[in-house]
């Protein structure tokens, strides 16, 4: 890897649907050259492959429940009893023996008891547990107003973030507009993110880091992202985890460790960050199967 791959990774961290025509422009190289790079980023397991993030509530998830665990301490009675909280949505391991999870969690009345039980079946092996509420009335609007093509739409991409709009209409018996205007309307009320899952063991001769920022206040979080984005217009950002109301999650890289404490002192000072956190991880899994599953139990109930 060389300084044009972390360019061409940094965007499509930020967008993964970015074209290759896009990027190819703004680092003044031929779409081929960039294409044959992303390619061979693929091959060689740098990038592990291109993910959508979907709004949890838009999938009928009320929470997200994040975890982790000294990973020495992880049975199989440890895994059935997570698994009983929530659907499975990222696993990661951490420089240190750690083994994280970020659990989806429905609005049901035992859940919050689940939880609570959860935490202190975990206890001899938790290191740090946090619940995100994902539901409010903003995004409960948005969450009425989605149609079952807004569901089948979100299902193809999550299967191909980077399939071609003439593709999905085909596929799904609509016009190109139709499919442009409707992903336009997901993007715009932040249901779709586009990144890219980066495998932290390929990327040699860097450090690949993941930032947990936590914000005051919902109605900071515009403000503040943009922000936090300013700030790190010098650095290099693989992959956007999640984005909530209260929290960004980044997987950043950096050329040397020092720049990781640099950063963070950066993005801790800016008004409305409550807090920073930083880890190192050594692998993140993503569970698509969790999501398509969800999108076909949500869109049986919409029009």
């Amino acid at each position: 890897m060389d300084a044009i791959d972390l360019r061409i990774l940094n965007q499509l961290g930020l967008n993964c649907r970015t074209s290759f025509r896009n990027i190819a422009r703004s680092i003044n190289f031929t779409t081929k050259s960039v294409k044959e790079r992303v390619d061979s980023m693929i091959a060689s397991g740098v990038i592990n492959r291109f993910i959508v993030l979907v709004d949890p509530s838009a999938l009928g998830y009320s929470r997200v429940v994040s975890f982790a665990l000294k990973k020495d301490l992880i049975d199989k009675e440890t895994i059935e009893k997570i698994k009983q909280i929530g659907d499975i949505q990222f696993e990661f391991t951490v420089l240190g023996g750690v083994k994280g999870f970020s659990l989806l969690t429905k609005d049901e009345s035992q859940s919050h008891n689940r939880v609570e039980n959860m935490v202190r079946f975990l206890q001899p092996a938790l290191l740090g547990a946090i619940v995100q509420d994902q539901l409010s009335d903003e995004k409960l609007k948005i969450k009425k107003k989605l149609k079952r093509l807004d569901y089948q739409i979100i299902r193809q991409l999550v299967l191909n973030p980077r399939i071609e709009l003439h593709v999905m209409a085909k596929s799904l018996s609509v016009s190109s507009k139709t499919i442009s205007r409707r992903l336009d309307k997901l993007q715009e009320n932040h249901i779709l993110e586009f990144t890219v899952l980066p495998n932290p063991r390929e990327i040699k001769g860097h450090v690949v880091f993941f930032i947990d920022i936590k914000i005051k206040s919902d109605k900071k979080f515009k403000n503040v992202s943009e922000n936090i984005y300013h700030q790190l217009q010098d650095y290099l950002i693989l992959s956007r985890i999640f984005n909530s109301k209260d929290t960004i999650g980044l997987v950043l890289v950096c050329e040397a460790i020092i720049d990781v404490e640099n950063i963070r002192s950066l993005i801790e000072i800016i008004d409305g960050v409550c807090q920073c956190r930083v880890f190192l991880p050594t692998t993140i899994e993503y569970n698509q199967e969790t999501i398509l599953d969800a999108i076909d139990r949500v869109s049986l109930e919409v029009l």
